[in-house]
């Protein structure tokens, strides 16, 4: 709604990037588990891309009370 701000969070790295049969619903890897359970906590959404390197994106909306300190 009009009360809520949506927050683009990316994080990225310059190295090998994932193997083509990556699968993220089939991950062993304790980052990508707790990637998932932080997006799933946020109720958010998740894209992971893999060209020269690694980009996780993830967006989630917050209202304005949930930002204030």
């Amino acid at each position: 709604g009009r009360d809520q701000t949506t927050i683009h969070l990316r994080v990225e790295d310059n190295g090998l990037g994932l193997p083509p049969t990556f699968d993220l619903g089939q991950t062993k890897s304790l980052g990508m588990t707790l990637v998932q359970a932080f997006t799933e906590q946020l109720q958010g959404t998740l894209d992971i891309q893999s060209h020269q390197g690694t980009q996780v994106y993830v967006t989630f909306q917050v209202s304005p009370s949930d930002l204030e300190e």
